[in-house]
């Protein structure tokens, strides 16, 4: 028996091999586009079903994700658009019937989008359904924390009003998740995979949950959790892709109260109690003591806060009450505006004040003492509603936690600064203040009594942010401010006229004695408690703003003293006297240029002046040159300095030098001067170039000579240096080092050979590390000579081509030189038939190889 094998069989062989791998690829492509699994199989729920094609209409809703069922014996087209009677849609799916059914997967449909359904056996288009695919919207979370023991509630949103969902967690199994959501909810019933409804020991599924808030409750009662564990839950739709995932943080099932911060004050400041009120519903704080001839007892609720951080704010410059204050009040919402519990002292942070009462041996408007105060957090009983309750010695019921209150002794304030800013600048507030230029001064320039720069008396390191805090509730300075405080601002005149006292304006001059020489002084305050405290720089400054115009004092160069004092025998923040004074002057407002004759005709020439104007004023200058000089106007608007001068700058670069031009100043307060008659002269810029330059040329040649490059390269620079030149023609790369001293070139020639006819673009780089240039050009080379280019024996008559006996006569040279297209068609050809080509010979290759194998 022979084993031989014919090769009609090899290529049998070959081309049943071949349709093999054709197939298996096939049929890899055709798994890829079936390959996505109907939701309702992994989910454990099943989308809509109709009774026929034509049931939905139009106002029907199918969610992204849904596999809907469609009863029917007939094979069914999924289409999409809104037009049913279009034969032209796209067909984006079809399904034949299985048992009475067709089903439809949407979890890769376009969501937002119309689609309809066409009845292959049924002719009337008209009569088959159209609904619109919605994508849906899901939304849990956690309503707070959870104490290891505790509860919390869970908010569900929903595009629908009921739905059924699956719950999983990574630190939960299904039993687990059942204990958690057990005991409340808006659900008909739970599953897990003990029911029949699935068999994932992961999955808890609850049916027909109905949305809103609260509309579950997770007990962390009975399962294994420790404080300061994150839990996370994910949510799914079982019939659509709709999904979330909610975090829950696990805290100490402590129910107790902590003060974990408590600022030390000076008397007549606000201090802060921060509490952590844990996991409780309401806390109560106690601070001071019967014995001690004062104490406020609080309670704090209905808490907005992410960390279990409450804050009670206490300004105890108002703990003797405003006005008259209740000393018992409830139910206020004291989220930092409760007005019946701030005329006492207090107001809260991220809760409000539900309910307070004060007992005090303090008189109306008299700040807290310094002393340390105890401050004490806890319960109260079920039953504290009454003052008397508020009021009680056992007020609480249970105490979590003490600490002490430090109030020191008020130091005595900094020094008066006298200050001022430019007329036209609006200050009416603290934030105009800190935007406005404020500058410390001991003049003021003014034109008249009612017009003039601003006047501005700053008592540093003030503090007492209390009585500030109170003073803007009050709507600002006001003689009762000035008479529990203690406080006085008083500006007299130095030099009295030779009849009579020295004027003086005070601002509490209606409680001192009268005097037909002194007048009530016109302050503002100037400090926000909002703005004021967050400035490091300002904060504890008392600032005042002194509206001196039309107010009776002489501007007319006359200078003042300025005394702020604290009476402490009248002051409820300070314990010893304290006086400070300082002086300033008022002056009339001038400016003028000085002494100056010419200006260079640079692009920046300076001419400078100085003025009394406040710094930050800005001055209007020209340099005007008549048409029959120079015939230029050029202008500046140079601000004042600190020092009180200016200096303005005028492009004068591109103006005829020996031009005549005038300098023009004008500033506010009716200021002005001209200097008339400036010459322009030659200008003084030096190059502004830096670093290092490259130029450089080339001369055209002819092809045979040597291309030379002519290079100069620039150092700018005030130091010696040492720099790498490249030349690059082409391919050709030709690179050099050379020194240039400071300030200076340095020149040389940079060659390439053996260029060929044509033009080349060059280009050359210096660099030296810290610095690079580039120059670049085009060089030509140029031709011989038409003579040599007809006689050249390489290009005809070439006895290699023509002479040579092996070759005459021969049809494969001479034919193929005729006309030169077998060559150019060559590399042409591949493209076309490569492809085949190639696989002709992969088979007979292949065929050779069965060949030599037998």
């Amino acid at each position: 028996m022979t084993n031989e094998t014919t090769y009609r069989e090899k290529g049998r062989s070959l081309f049943l091999a071949a349709m093999l791998v054709l197939s298996v690829v096939a049929a890899s492509a055709a798994f890829a586009g079936g390959a996505a699994a109907a939701i309702n199989e992994e989910t454990y729920d099943e989308g809509p079903t109709f009774d026929s094609p034509a049931e939905a209409d139009v106002n029907d809703q199918i969610w992204v994700g849904q596999e809907f069922t469609v009863e029917t014996e007939n094979n069914v087209q999924l289409r999409q658009g809104l037009d049913s009677t279009n034969e032209d849609a796209e067909v984006v799916d079809e399904a034949q019937s299985e048992d009475g059914e067709v089903s439809f997967d949407t979890s890769d449909l376009e969501a937002d989008t119309f689609y309809h359904l066409n009845d292959l056996s049924n002719s009337n288009a008209e009569g088959n359904a159209v609904f619109n695919l919605v994508s849906e919207d899901l939304n849990v979370e956690f309503d707070g924390t959870a104490a290891e023991d505790g509860t919390v509630p869970v908010d569900f949103a929903s595009d629908r009003n009921y739905q059924t969902v699956n719950v999983t967690s990574e630190e939960f199994d299904g039993e687990d998740l059942h204990e958690i959501f057990s005991d409340n909810g808006n659900y008909t019933a739970l599953h897990t995979s003990e029911d029949a409804v699935h068999d994932d020991d992961d999955v808890l599924t609850i049916e027909q949950l109905g949305e809103g808030d609260g509309a579950l409750e997770a007990n962390f009662d009975s399962v294994d959790v420790d404080a300061g564990d994150e839990v996370e839950f994910d949510f799914s739709n079982t019939d659509s892709i709709a999904s979330d995932n909610a975090t829950v943080e696990i805290t100490d099932d402590s129910q107790e109260a902590e003060i974990i911060d408590i600022d030390t004050i000076e008397e007549g400041d606000i201090g802060n109690i921060t509490i952590d009120v844990a996991n409780t519903d309401e806390v109560a704080v106690s601070v001071g003591d019967n014995a001690e001839g004062h104490v406020a007892n609080l309670t704090l609720g209905d808490y907005d806060t992410d960390n279990d951080e409450v804050v009670l704010e206490y300004n105890t410059y108002n703990a003797g009450g405003v006005g008259d204050s209740p000393s018992f009040g409830e139910d206020y919402d004291s989220s930092g505006v409760d007005t019946a519990a701030a005329d006492v002292g207090f107001n809260a942070y991220n809760a409000s004040i539900t309910g307070y009462n004060v007992s005090t041996e303090l008189s109306e408007g008299e700040a807290l003492p310094n002393a340390n105060w105890d401050v004490e957090v806890g319960s109260t009983a079920d039953d504290t509603t009454s003052a008397v309750d508020y009021g009680a010695a056992d007020f609480l019921d249970e105490s979590n936690d003490r600490a002490t209150f430090v109030i020191e002794q008020r130091s005595a304030p900094g020094d008066t600064v006298i200050q001022t800013a430019p007329s036209d600048t609006t200050v009416d507030n603290f934030g105009d203040f800190e935007d406005a230029t404020v500058t410390e001064t001991d003049t003021i320039a003014t034109t008249d009594a009612d017009t003039g720069d601003h006047l501005f008396v700053t008592v540093e390191d003030f503090g007492a942010n209390g009585s500030i805090e109170s003073l803007n509730e009050a709507g600002g300075l006001d003689e009762a401010f000035f008479d529990q405080t203690g406080l006085a601002l008083n500006i007299s005149e130095q030099d009295a006229g030779a009849v009579g006292d020295a004027n003086y304006w005070n601002t509490s001059y209606n409680a001192k004695e009268d005097s037909d020489a002194g007048q009530m002084l016109n302050v503002e305050s100037l400090i926000d408690t909002d703005e004021y405290d967050t400035n490091e720089e300002l904060a504890g400054d008392l600032i005042f703003k002194v509206n001196y115009e039309g107010n009776g004092f002489d501007v007319n160069d006359k200078s003042y003293d300025i005394n702020f004092s604290i009476d402490a025998d009248n002051s409820n923040i300070l314990s010893e006297d304290y006086s400070t004074e300082s002086e300033f002057t008022f002056e009339e407002a001038d400016l003028e240029w000085d002494d100056v004759s010419e200006m260079p005709a640079n692009a920046e020439s300076n001419a400078t002046g100085t003025t009394n104007l406040a710094p930050g004023t800005e001055i209007t200058t020209e340099a005007d040159s008549p048409n029959e000089e120079g015939g230029f106007l050029e202008s500046d608007d140079p601000e004042v300095a600190a020092d009180g001068t200016f200096e303005a700058s005028f492009d004068l670069s591109a103006e005829q030098v020996g031009s005549m031009f005038d300098l023009n100043a004008e500033g506010p307060l009716s200021t002005d001067d001209t200097v008339e008659d400036i010459e322009l002269v030659e200008s003084t810029d030096e190059s502004d170039e830096e670093g290092l330059g490259v130029d450089s040329s080339a001369d055209d040649i002819t092809v045979g000579d040597t291309a030379e490059f002519d290079v100069t390269v620039e150092n700018y620079e005030g130091e010696d240096t040492s720099a790498n030149v490249t030349l690059e023609v082409g391919d050709e790369q030709v690179m050099e080092s050379v020194d240039i001293d400071a300030d200076s070139s340095a020149e040389f020639t940079m060659s390439v050979e053996d260029l060929p006819a044509g033009d080349h673009d060059y280009t050359i780089t210096v660099e030296n590390g810290d610095f690079e240039a580039t120059d670049d050009g085009t060089l030509t080379v140029n031709e011989e000579g038409s003579s040599d280019d007809e006689g050249s024996s390489d290009d005809e008559g070439s006895s290699d081509d023509e002479g040579s006996s092996d070759d005459e006569g021969s049809s494969d040279d001479e034919g193929s030189s005729d006309d030169g297209d077998d060559g150019e068609g060559d590399g042409d050809g591949a493209p076309g038939f490569g492809v085949a080509v190639a696989l002709v010979a992969l088979v007979s290759a292949a065929m050779l190889a069965l060949r030599r194998q037998n």
